[in-house]
């Protein structure tokens, strides 16, 4: 075939647009992908007669798939949100590719030309930074995919999400520690361009400030949300004379809550007996760490089906719902790491 025969061969936008329906929709009727109605099938076909269209090979795969962009691959909180996407993504017959995000600035924009060469049935966004907001919306217009995020903020114009009430979660973490007498209680955060980050340091700020205390600003210890991370973040607070250390620590993810207990031990402090440590995700290990870590419990299973869900309703059975929006409760499981303060 001729460069200008390719140049000018249909595509599944061209597609879309001839039917008056979603690429995801035509994508489904391509690939015999459930739901699909007699009047959408019947449309699709048409188009693809008028425009005459021949798939691609090279794409069938994708057009059958969701892709989920996760965070971290080392960080197993991703595991159960693609499990939950993948629980419903099953039952209709439809792949979920996972892809890690990287920090590259240019990544999103590639990884979104990638999809848009071979569309997929809807994309999942399942970190809160790192995928610019502007380039999930700039994505679903120009491709018209559907596209839903978790753990981002309402803001996004036609972009429906997913996310964790953190204000509240954070409250629940406080209350618990300052229920044990503790005073002097640090924040280890994440990076503040994540809008988790920001959501979580508002909860632990409003709650202290109710209860009659502050955070301090040698208290709010800002790492990557890693082990390493919470090992370096501890490390910092450690320094400081022990009447002014705190009693209590609040991170903003399991990972750090672990690098924080490892420097605690390694400076021959006891957990909970001299700090007390509260983590957040609930990642399976929390439960084995030593000793077992209290930590505020997201429904990650339910967020990556509830975004499912929210894909499989954008279709043309049942109207699209671009304003939708779920906000999760997470509970405070209460372990070993998390005590009476000694002072």
């Amino acid at each position: 075939m001729s460069e200008d025969n390719r140049r000018n061969r249909p595509t599944l936008a061209d597609i879309a647009r001839a039917a008056g329906v979603s690429i995801a929709s035509v994508s489904r009727v391509l690939n015999n992908v459930s739901p699909i109605s007699g009047e959408l099938r019947a449309r699709v076909e048409s188009a693809v007669g008028e425009l005459g269209y021949e798939g691609k090979r090279s794409s069938a795969s994708l057009q059958r798939a969701v892709v989920a962009i996760i965070g971290d691959a080392h960080n197993t909180y991703f595991f159960d949100i693609v499990s939950g996407i993948t629980d419903q993504a099953t039952r209709h017959g439809i792949l979920v590719v996972v892809v890690e995000s990287r920090a590259d600035p240019a990544f999103s924009d590639r990884l979104f030309q990638w999809i848009g060469r071979a569309p997929a049935l809807g994309v999942i966004v399942c970190i809160s930074d790192a995928i610019p907001e502007e380039a999930c919306i700039r994505f679903r217009k120009a491709q018209g995919v559907p596209v839903v995020v978790l753990n981002r903020s309402a803001r996004m114009a036609g972009i429906p999400g997913v996310r964790i009430d953190y204000e509240r979660a954070m409250d629940t973490a406080v209350r618990h520690v300052v229920s044990f007498r503790h005073r002097r209680i640090a924040f280890l955060n994440g990076p503040e361009e994540a809008y988790s980050s920001v959501a979580k340091r508002l909860g632990v700020e409003k709650t202290l400030h109710a209860l009659g205390f502050d955070l301090l600003p040698e208290f709010h210890i800002t790492q990557p949300p890693t082990i390493e991370g919470g090992f370096r973040a501890m490390n910092e607070l450690l320094a400081l004379p022990p009447k002014r250390r705190p009693t209590a620590v609040i991170a903003t993810s399991d990972l750090m809550a672990l690098g924080a207990m490892h420097a605690i031990r390694s400076q021959g402090l006891s957990i909970p007996q001299d700090i007390s440590v509260v983590g957040f995700d609930n990642i399976a290990m929390a439960a084995h760490a030593n000793p077992p870590l209290t930590t505020i419990s997201p429904p990650k299973f339910e967020m990556g089906s509830q975004a499912m869900q929210i894909i499989l309703r954008q279709t043309d059975t049942e109207p699209a719902l671009p304003e939708e929006y779920v906000v999760m409760e997470s509970p405070l499981i209460v372990r070993e790491s998390s005590g009476p303060c000694s002072e």
